[in-house]
């Protein structure tokens, strides 16, 4: 348990980004005032990703206590280099990129059935454990079974059989 009594607080630097990113992503994409990126802030890229998934400002806290009040003119640094590198002109040009990005983006809508190269297949079955869908299964005699999008299934016959 971290924190309070309920287990809540005291998480806090680069560990939390990921989440953070994802909670403005989805805070920024269902509002439509201005969003304040914090947690995970260490350098100007981070920044950038904050301002891209939708922030209209930053906060950064833990990495002025681990490294002192220095760093924030190194992330300013950094975030400028940044947006040179990649030929923008300011924040203003990055901010919701990764919406706007997403919007634009084709996604399939429809599901596929796996391929296996047999050529390449080892039988170790390991493809099976890793399908979070459970697309693709093992059964006994070391055949291989592929569920289609229509929920039938496909028996492959194996490469070679094992014991």
């Amino acid at each position: 348990m971290m924190g309070s009594k309920e287990g809540y607080g005291w998480l806090s630097g680069a560990a939390i980004k990921p989440l953070a990113l994802r909670c403005i992503f989805d805070a920024a994409r269902a509002v439509k005032i201005p969003i304040i990126g914090v947690g995970g802030i260490t350098n100007g890229r981070d920044v950038a990703e904050m301002f891209m998934a939708g922030a209209s400002a930053v906060q950064v806290c833990t990495a002025a206590i681990l490294q002192g009040p220095k760093v924030y003119g190194k992330i300013v640094k950094e975030l400028n280099d940044f947006l040179d590198s990649h030929n923008y002109q300011s924040v203003e040009d990055i901010k919701g990129l990764t919406i706007r990005k997403l919007a634009d983006r084709v996604t399939r809508s429809t599901p596929l059935v796996p391929e296996v190269n047999y050529d390449s297949c080892k039988l170790c079955g390991q493809c099976a454990t890793s399908c979070a869908y459970g697309a693709i299964r093992w059964v006994i005699g070391w055949r291989l079974i592929l569920r289609s999008a229509l929920a039938a299934d496909y028996v492959l016959p194996a490469a070679s059989t094992r014991p």
